[in-house]
């Protein structure tokens, strides 16, 4: 059977109005919007919030009813999910917040902004082809970004977060094993100055990123 994964996204320009923020807030469990408030920039609550309308919209398209974000858990691993057929994943980064979706599938995805590095004392998360290819490189932040969104994609699609070594995993080739199953890496180009991969499995097919407004 092929896995299809789903990708929406969305893009924070300016607040919400007021109400509107507070009704969209009001739509999501207890204890999110306990962490919403909790945030002291606007741009984080509201990211924190897309994060949360992005999968909603993913189960509405997917035919579960949105309510159904009340039973959201965490695994040992602080990794959220829910008990029924679907799966996902959320990244956000500076104004930009993208949440990626599947029936029957695990999946990770990762978004960062792209600015300068400053490079000093940052050997740690690389294996050493990825270490030599930023060393050596003519964008060497680019090529940081690039490969730390390989590398925290498949992390998230494997689930067990830093239980992972990062110097072991190599994100050079877009198919990469871990613990005997094959992820692969897709980049995703959706807004300028940023860089996304998510990590498939290989009998997946990914559907292109639908941009959505709120």
């Amino acid at each position: 059977m092929v896995s299809i994964i789903h990708v929406f996204y969305s893009v924070l320009d300016n607040p919400l109005a007021t109400d509107k923020f507070q009704n969209y807030v009001r739509l999501l469990p207890d204890d999110e919007q306990s962490k919403i408030s909790r945030y002291r920039r606007w741009q984080d609550a509201h990211l924190s919030l897309f994060g949360k309308l992005l999968l909603m919209r993913g189960m509405s398209a997917l035919g579960f009813k949105t309510s159904d974000i009340a039973h959201l858990k965490r695994n040992d691993f602080n990794k959220p999910y829910f008990d029924f057929d679907l799966l996902f994943n959320i990244s956000h980064s500076k104004n930009v917040v993208v949440c990626a979706f599947s029936r029957d599938t695990s999946v990770g995805i990762d978004i960062e902004h792209i600015n300068d590095i400053n490079f000093a004392g940052i050997d740690s998360p690389w294996c050493l082809d990825e270490k030599e290819i930023i060393q050596n490189s003519s964008n060497p932040s680019l090529d940081f970004f690039r490969y730390w969104t390989r590398k925290e994609a498949l992390i998230k699609a494997d689930g067990r977060g830093m239980h992972l070594s990062l110097t072991e995993l190599n994100t050079i080739p877009n198919n990469v094993v871990i613990t005997d199953r094959e992820w692969r890496l897709h980049e995703l180009t959706l807004t300028e100055s940023y860089m996304c991969h998510i990590a498939c499995p290989v009998n997946s097919t990914l559907e292109h990123p639908k941009y959505i407004s709120f």
